[in-house]
């Protein structure tokens, strides 16, 4: 829960950020590139707010801000209603993708540092349940047993079972 609300103030900071930028900062370094970098890290922080625990989350967020430059690429950012047409812009431009790369690289630093993978050695057990198999469960044994029993008492048929048909 702390690291969902966490996660819910950064995000709120980053948008905040990025509207700042985007009203009052008109140059050509820190709107057109870091912007997209700061995009990228403020939609991973709304998608950890929604999936906390999903590991590696910064590889589905930096494709899906790659699937954003691929529908400006191809047009179809004109068909999208207000304010999804403004939302995801209308120009391509390759230097795009670098940006959203290296926001993608920033979020896989964050998932690698708080949400690492956990240890064998730590946990002190392998990471899947061992079960008997039901097969030499003694319910099964015993009727196994029984069925033999009935076998030998009864002198039981042996037949070939024709596997070609």
């Amino acid at each position: 829960m702390k690291k969902r609300l966490l996660s819910g103030l950064i995000f709120a900071a980053l948008l905040g950020l990025e509207i700042w930028i985007a009203l009052y900062v008109h140059d050509r370094i820190v709107r057109p590139y870091l912007g997209d970098v700061l995009a990228v890290i403020c939609v991973y922080f709304l998608a950890r707010v929604v999936v906390s625990r999903m590991r590696w989350l910064s590889i589905p967020v930096t494709l899906f801000a790659f699937c954003v430059e691929a529908v400006q690429l191809t047009g179809l950012s004109g068909i999208l209603p207000e304010p999804f047409s403004t939302i995801v812009g209308g120009t391509f431009d390759p230097a795009d993708l670098l940006c959203y790369l290296v926001g993608g690289v920033v979020c896989f630093l964050i998932d690698k540092k708080f949400y690492p993978l956990k240890k064998l050695g730590r946990e002190r057990r392998i990471p899947f349940e061992v079960s008997v198999d039901p097969f030499y469960s003694q319910e099964n044994m015993t009727r196994l047993r029984n069925s033999v029993a009935q076998m030998e008492a009864t002198g039981g048929t042996v037949h070939e079972v024709d596997i070609d048909d």
